[in-house]
């Protein structure tokens, strides 16, 4: 869902709701994609040493506590594209975080014999429930609050979520 929210919907969100300029808006969401990639690759391997369970935690945590504050930053400063900018590569960061480590942690949830069937199955139903309607959801809760920073609830909704399953999963390492 997060990946979907700042990958996909917040560029469109800066200049629907923020009234950054489609050029800014876009330019700003490259650099950020190009970062993500390497930082991916870079929190994978960092999990590899430090263990999948506190990267996990970390990045759930980081959203529950920042998401808000860069969310608000940004709605408040949306004529500094550069404070737009670091607001959102600490956002992706967390992201980073969380999907650099994700592909480890659900394939070691599922036995060996039924690893590709359990990853591919609990990967896409969640992309489709959560990742699919996460434009939607994030729309609809602007027009029924009114206000521009009320996807963030929904951001971090689904990080307190992930926070319970990693804390209550025994079998993280």
């Amino acid at each position: 869902m997060a990946f979907y929210l700042l990958l996909s919907y917040l560029p469109t969100w800066l200049i629907t709701y923020q009234g950054v300029p489609e050029k800014y808006s876009f330019m700003i969401s490259t650099g950020i994609l190009l970062l993500y990639i390497f930082m991916v690759i870079l929190t994978g391997w960092v999990s590899d040493h430090l263990g999948r369970k506190s990267m996990l935690l970390t990045a759930s945590g980081c959203f529950i506590i920042f998401s808000l504050p860069f969310f608000m930053i940004i709605n408040n400063y949306n004529d500094s594209y550069l404070l737009i900018a670091i607001m959102y590569c600490f956002l992706v960061l967390f992201l980073a975080m969380n999907d650099g480590t994700a592909s480890c942690f659900l394939c070691d949830l599922f036995p060996v014999q039924f690893r590709y069937t359990g990853f591919a199955f609990s990967f896409n139903c969640a992309n489709t429930l959560l990742g699919g309607t996460t434009p939607l959801m994030s729309t609809e809760l602007i027009k029924l609050s009114g206000s521009p920073v009320s996807p963030v609830f929904f951001l971090i909704f689904s990080a307190v979520i992930a926070l319970l399953s990693i804390i209550l999963n025994r079998n993280l390492l």
